[in-house]
């Protein structure tokens, strides 16, 4: 166990190994993920530069690790929610909020407010590349499932901008562990497969028991590796097989 923390402290920056991690039998991938952030943040000591840092991983994660975001400027702003007519959620168009502060549950996140600026070349339209965004994180870490949750704000104007927030832990743990995984696995063949599974690993939406056959090893499927799989993975061997056996699709990556 000492070498497993003296590591964490080398390629995390965590100053102490406070309260070990509680994994049960019955978490998930996606659960142990969590923890293992949290545990990371509870035991640093974290600067605002550590905080832009995850900022960054935060708009990689959502980008699928792919490539696509670039020239990212990050500036801590004082960003005062008076000034906002209404927010509004982009994901319940019906949702909305008379202030920033009727999302978090004390005035701490008016110290972790950041804009954002960078190109995203995923369109092909170039003229929709530069993008800017507020992102405020909440040191109370109580948003919860609403980590990295998306939404328009109009000023009193009615101009609109966008806005996401998160929860401070997960940002900086998630990226101390996301940016130690994919700079140990640069070299993969799977690269594909890595990114997409951190972006699901790191999406709160993923959280709840059903979607827990995304992260947990279904035996089901174990002594049923047919002759057509077999193939397909000789074929195809980088890439997801899928096979139609007895009228049942199965999905699986080789290995």
């Amino acid at each position: 166990m000492e070498k497993i923390t003296d590591l964490m402290k080398e390629r995390y920056g965590i100053k102490q190994t406070g309260k070990s991690l509680n994994v049960t039998p019955s978490d998930t991938l996606y659960t142990i993920f969590r923890k293992t952030a949290d545990y990371i943040y509870r035991n640093g000591e974290w600067t605002e530069e550590d905080e832009k840092t995850a900022i960054k991983g935060m708009l990689n994660q959502d980008d699928y690790f792919g490539g696509d975001i670039s020239d990212v400027s990050i500036e801590k702003i004082q960003f005062d929610d008076n000034n906002v007519d209404r927010i509004r959620d982009r994901h319940n168009t019906f949702k909305a909020y008379n202030e920033a502060g009727d999302l978090f549950k004390t005035d701490g996140w008016k110290d972790h407010v950041y804009k954002i600026s960078y190109t995203d070349s995923r369109s092909r339209n170039p003229d929709l590349w530069k993008k800017n965004k507020t992102i405020i994180l909440d040191p109370d870490n109580k948003v919860g499932t609403l980590h990295k949750h998306e939404y328009a704000i109009y000023d009193n104007n009615d101009n609109r901008s966008e806005m996401q927030i998160g929860n401070l832990n997960r940002a900086i743990g998630y990226d101390k562990l996301c940016t130690d995984i994919l700079r140990e696995l640069k070299d993969t063949d799977n690269r594909d497969q890595i990114n997409t599974l951190l972006a699901r690993i790191t999406n709160p939406e993923n959280s709840g028991k059903k979607k827990a056959y995304l992260f947990t090893h279904d035996a089901y499927y174990d002594n049923e590796i047919t002759a057509e799989m077999r193939k397909e993975a000789t074929n195809n061997p980088d890439y997801m097989i899928q096979v139609n056996d007895w009228q049942r699709m199965n999905f699986r990556y080789y290995e």
